[in-house]
């Protein structure tokens, strides 16, 4: 039996017709199947050049593969496409006597054709209007998508992951990479094929850094954020034996509408000279009508990371739960509203550290300090309370302001007792400390306070203010006179209940009675 076999592709085979097969040579543009006869037995498609992707949809939505094979001839199969083919044998350039072979085991056997009518044309003129034309719906749904996006982290690569897959859909990259800039850093949108892996990206990764350098002075390139699409896949990290390499690359900047370049978009395929000027005309077609939606998108999302980051450093120094309240002060130029709530204090200070102090050099005392707040502190917010302010070596902290609690005095204890704990994390190797060594007192006390932003215009605090603060210092000044760090006032014994013991020491003359835990009145610190 003869056979038949059609070459798509603008290069001339490198085979030629023999004795029991016919290759016929198709460049491209419109064709027809007139007969039974004319449907050839096997379809080599060249994929290096993008043509052939239309060529093979037209005859594959005509066929079924099991009465027209198609095969990739010296080519990988675009990402998304392997629908598309029968079989995929490997390379078969220059090897005529394995592709003859492969030809006669999937070309073989008769072919029942009558159900089809004849003459069956394929325009792939009218096709790629068809193709257009769906784009263009496509591109008027992703904008409408794209301008409904708030501005959310989340949602903002879930418009990402849209975006890449209808460019997916218009070129069949094997990777694509978005770029942009974010505080001085990079971050990075990659979504590679199925068969490409970690050591793949990493090869590639540095020709987009490079091009992005280029319209972005001054970032630090080293380490860029990454967020990888990978579809459930598990085998990305993994050494594969079969090492691809990325044989085209397209940069293509994306612009506002005032010309300036807020991102790159980055496309590799692994065939060669992949990216010729249909297929970049193809990308643009897509890129150009988004680009402004999608730069206010991406703007936004920048806004959101800007937010972020500011809020992570006022949040050292406003306690975190008020700084929604400031920022909405500063949009209404008005104050926080300033009130009476029940509050516990909490007044920590280092004992013997004026002698500290003395006895060590500058630098010293301030890594000591630091260690020592970051010991505190952390206890203090674990325990569901806030900073108010450090005076020397003094830490200020409250408890049910400006976040309410169910239980202040509970809160304050556990707090207390944690930071008792968290002494022996403190590092203080090299430093001097007097004979009684490193350690703290804490008093804790309980009662109404004024609550609001006190300052002057230029500079304010939010704090409060009262009675309740002076009786907790005056208890932690007291600490030194009594077993143990800590020492609470009646009204925080009363709030924490039976959850912990404690024991009646003192009265002082206010009124004020003073308890000590029964752990530290037995055990000392724990």
């Amino acid at each position: 039996m003869m056979r038949r076999i059609f070459y798509l592709g603008r290069d001339k085979p490198l085979f030629e017709s023999d004795e029991k097969t016919i290759l016929e040579h198709f460049p491209g543009g419109d064709f027809s199947f007139d007969s039974p006869d004319d449907v050839p037995h096997l379809v080599l498609a060249d994929l290096a050049d993008p043509l052939c992707l239309d060529l093979v949809s037209a005859l594959r939505e005509e066929f079924p593969p099991d009465l027209l094979p198609l095969w990739s001839y010296g080519e990988q199969i675009p990402f998304g496409r392997e629908n598309l083919f029968f079989a995929l044998g490997g390379d078969r350039k220059g090897d005529k006597e394995a592709l003859w072979r492969d030809a006669a085991r999937f070309s073989g056997g008769e072919r029942d054709l009558t159900a089809f009518d004849f003459p069956i044309k394929f325009s792939l003129g009218e096709r790629a209007s068809v193709e257009r034309l769906i784009r263009s719906l496509q591109l008027n749904r992703l904008k409408k998508d794209l301008a409904e996006i708030p501005q959310s982290t989340s949602l903002f690569e879930k418009a990402i992951t849209e975006f890449f897959r209808m460019l997916e859909e218009i070129c069949h990259p094997h990777l694509l990479v978005l770029l942009f800039s974010s505080h001085l850093n990079v971050e990075a949108y990659v979504k590679p094929s199925a068969m490409l892996h970690r050591e793949d990206y990493n090869d590639f990764r540095s020709f987009c850094l490079s091009d992005f350098f280029s319209y972005f002075k001054g970032l630090d390139l080293e380490n860029p954020k990454e967020t990888i699409f990978l579809g459930g896949r598990t085998d990305f990290d993994k050494i594969s034996m079969d090492r691809q390499k990325i044989s085209s690359y397209l940069c293509l900047p994306l612009k506002n509408h005032k010309g300036d370049v807020l991102a790159t978009f980055h496309f590799g395929h692994l065939s060669n000279h992949y990216f010729n000027r249909l297929m970049i005309g193809r990308i643009m077609e897509f890129l150009d009508p988004l680009a402004v939606p999608f730069a206010k998108i991406l703007q936004n999302h920048q806004t959101v990371l800007r937010q972020q980051k500011i809020f992570q450093i006022f949040s050292r120094f406003v306690p975190p739960d008020i700084i929604p309240q400031l920022v909405e002060q500063e949009k209404s130029k008005t104050s926080v509203k300033p009130g009476k709530q029940e509050v516990t204090v909490l007044f920590c200070d280092i004992r013997s550290f004026t002698t500290i102090t003395e006895s060590n050099g500058a630098q010293q005392v301030v890594e000591f300090l630091n260690h020592h707040f970051d010991a505190m502190v952390g206890a203090i917010e674990g325990a569901g309370g806030s900073i108010d302010k450090f005076i020397g070596d003094a830490i200020v902290a409250f408890f049910g302001v400006p976040q309410s609690l169910e239980n202040t005095g509970k809160q304050s204890l556990i707090a207390a007792m944690d930071m008792v704990r968290n002494l022996k994390k403190v590092d203080t190797e090299g430093l001097i400390l007097p004979e009684a060594g490193y350690s703290i007192g804490v008093g804790l006390h309980r009662g109404e306070a004024i609550v609001g932003n006190i300052g002057s215009l230029e500079k304010s605090d939010y704090t409060a203010i009262g009675d309740v603060i002076g009786i907790a210092e005056e208890l932690e000044a007291l600490t030194k006179e009594y077993p143990g760090h800590i020492l609470a006032s009646q009204s925080v014994f009363q709030s924490a209940g039976d959850d912990f013991p404690m024991k009646r020491v003192d009265r002082l003359e206010n009124g004020v009675e003073l308890y000590i835990p029964l752990w530290e009145d037995t055990e000392g610190a724990p």
